[in-house]
């Protein structure tokens, strides 16, 4: 089954008020990434515990932590690059490295056996794999034992953008790691997810994001709309993930009507709900 999971953190309220409303939406599943403003990863002892105080009040399991590993530069570069940190600071990619064991003993105690990994910050015309598959291989040594799965999620402002570049990660990556998909990032740099990709990587996804948007070649820019309202066609594609996945479905809609974060989440919550029920998906 497919069941909706959110990000507390898109929603400009305290993390507790962020679990209220999504307790009155009937959501039972939360992706950690920020709470109030501190990222997954720096969260203290004392502050990791206040959370999961929380989440049991307001009876919410964790479907992953959206940990911010790999957004850096490559070792070996030197350009500056930066993308969304939503709460992250910028760290080496010796650092990033030196915290996967944390990331690993947030998911224990959270309750969950995924962490997030990107792909280094994006320059054109870089062969980046080989780098990518030791850093990864680097991580996994840190997590043996764990149970804990890999996830690389395609961002556009990292190596791994859209959906072709998945398809080439899962035939050139280590078979243990798994994938983040979110076509909504592909959409919102130009690259609207395609059926031939999803056929190459489906088997390996660990977590899917649900956002829509445009992009604007003119401008170079994008911008967030409602879920079914943007370039990535949910009506076809939530078909399509129904088909070949079974898990959690991550809101993270980055859209906020009239700047109203709350709303966005409201209105994207039903948008998303809506199409499931139009096309005969069952949603936890």
């Amino acid at each position: 089954m497919l069941y909706l999971s959110y990000l507390p953190d898109e929603m400009n309220v305290s993390f507790e008020e962020a679990l209220k409303i999504g307790a009155d939406l009937g959501l039972k599943w939360v992706e950690m990434r920020a709470v109030d403003g501190v990222n997954s990863i720096d969260l203290t002892d004392s502050q990791v515990e206040e959370a999961k105080r929380l989440l049991d009040r307001y009876n919410m399991k964790v479907s992953a932590i959206a940990t911010p590993f790999l957004k850096c530069t490559m070792p070996g570069l030197d350009h500056e690059a930066s993308g969304p940190m939503h709460a992250a600071r910028e760290m080496s990619y010796e650092e990033h490295l030196e915290l996967v064991s944390r990331g690993a003993e947030l998911a224990k105690i959270f309750g969950t056996d995924k962490i997030r990994f990107f792909s280094f910050w994006y320059k054109e015309d870089v062969d980046f794999w080989d780098t990518l598959n030791e850093a990864l291989n680097e991580a996994f040594k840190r997590l043996e034992g764990t149970g804990i799965t890999i996830g690389v999620e395609n961002e556009g402002a990292c190596m791994i953008r859209h959906t072709g570049d998945l398809a080439e990660a899962a035939r050139r990556l280590d078979p243990r790691v798994k994938f983040i998909y979110d076509p909504g990032n592909a959409a919102r740099i130009g690259y609207p997810p395609r059926q031939e990709d999803l056929d190459v990587f489906a088997d390996r996804i660990a977590l899917v994001h649900v956002k829509d948007g445009v992009w604007d070649p003119e401008k170079g820019e994008s911008h967030a709309t409602l879920v079914g309202e943007g370039a990535v066609n949910w009506q076809n594609e939530l078909k399509r993930i129904a088909s070949k996945y079974q898990g959690a479905l991550t809101l993270e809609p980055h859209y906020a009507p009239d700047g109203d974060t709350v709303r966005g989440m409201k209105e994207s919550v039903a948008a998303i709900r809506r199409i499931a029920e139009e096309n005969g998906i069952e949603l936890g």
